[in-house]
C-alpha cells in the first residue's frame, strides 16, 4: 500500500442502489438502521468505466467463490416505482 492508499477511508455499506443515464452510472452507498437509510457516498462512472467495473467484479466474485464456497445471495426489495435495492446483511 502507497502513501495515498493510506488516507483513504474504509467504509462499509450493507446497501447501494444504482441509477444510471446515456453518459453515466452512479452507485449510491449506505447502511440502513431500523428501516432508515445512512448515505455514505456516491460513485459516478462512464458506461465504459462500469462495464470494465462489472468485468472485474466478477471475476473477483468467481474466484472468491472457487476458494470459499458459493456465496449465498441475500434479499432483494423492490419499491414501489419498480427499482431494486439488494440489501446485504
Amino acid at each position: 500500500m502507497n502513501d495515498k492508499e493510506q488516507n483513504i477511508p474504509i467504509i462499509f455499506s450493507d446497501f447501494f442502489q444504482i441509477r444510471y443515464s446515456l453518459y453515466n452510472l452512479m452507485i449510491t452507498f449506505g447502511n440502513v438502521d431500523e428501516d432508515k437509510v445512512y448515505y455514505l457516498g456516491k460513485i459516478k462512472m462512464s458506461p465504459q468505466m462500469a462495464k470494465e467495473f462489472y468485468k472485474a467484479l466478477e471475476r473477483v466474485i468467481k474466484e472468491y467463490e472457487e476458494k470459499y464456497g458459493v456465496i449465498n445471495e441475500n434479499l432483494i426489495i423492490e419499491q414501489e416505482d419498480g427499482e431494486k435495492d439488494k440489501m446485504v446483511n
